[in-house]
């Protein structure tokens, strides 16, 4: 831009987003792309001032999340302040500890045993335009966040798989012997439990069946 006699003449793409404040000289740039990065220097009558304006267009950081990785004896976790920072540099970074800041500034933060009674973290993102938090990311090592779901979980588990074999057990035995098994005086394991024993002929000792003598109810009836 050049501003002669009173006379303001803009080149390139400053003929549309250049503006100068004809009694400061103050040159003002508006919907700066990352093309607008380099670096602009002041002439007065041909004369160059000794000032350089070094000009770099950033981007807003990300709204950060926390991920971590344990050792295997959970003794200590790595958290990670995690989020695409390209263009927005430079990021500093800041970790809370139930949200109150802590002395660390790098996009890592180890924790261990000793911070088990700290309910949650949190990072912070921030440069020279813009700044976010993450949500909570709870410790991992606090033995309460650890241990208390799965022992449910684990319980409810085990409870339905014994309640599917009942169940299972139940109509395998109807279809098998033409009852239920809580019908039968015999145990699982005693052979009679499986056999369907429902409108068997007695067997006698010798292992042949007697059926009642044919008319004996008759004879039975007379002497009544």
């Amino acid at each position: 831009m050049e501003l002669d006699g009173g006379f303001l003449t803009s080149y390139a793409h400053f003929m549309e987003r250049g503006h100068m404040n004809y009694r400061t000289g103050e040159m003002t740039i508006t919907n700066l792309t990352y093309k607008d990065t380099q670096v602009y220097t002041t002439e007065i009558v041909g004369a160059v001032i000794n000032h350089n304006i070094h000009l770099r267009v950033i981007s807003p950081v990300p709204v950060p999340t926390i991920t971590s990785s344990c050792s295997l004896d959970a003794s200590t976790c790595t958290l990670t302040c995690e989020g695409d920072t390209t263009r927005a540099g430079p990021v500093n970074y800041t970790w809370m500890s139930d949200s109150v800041e802590v002395p660390h500034y790098t996009d890592t933060y180890i924790i261990m045993k000793d911070s088990s009674d700290v309910k949650e973290f949190k990072c912070k993102m921030k440069n020279p335009v813009s700044e976010e938090t993450s949500s909570p990311f709870f410790n991992r090592l606090k033995p309460d966040s650890v241990k208390s779901g799965p022992k449910i979980s684990a319980g409810v588990t085990v409870f339905v798989i014994l309640l599917v074999a009942v169940v299972l057990l139940a109509l395998v035995h109807r279809l098998k012997t033409g009852e239920f098994f809580f019908n039968k005086s015999s145990y699982p394991w005693q052979g009679d439990f499986w056999r369907n024993t429902k409108g068997h002929i007695p067997v006698d000792s010798n292992g042949s069946t007697s059926p009642p003598p044919k008319g004996q109810d008759e004879e039975d009836s007379l002497k009544a």
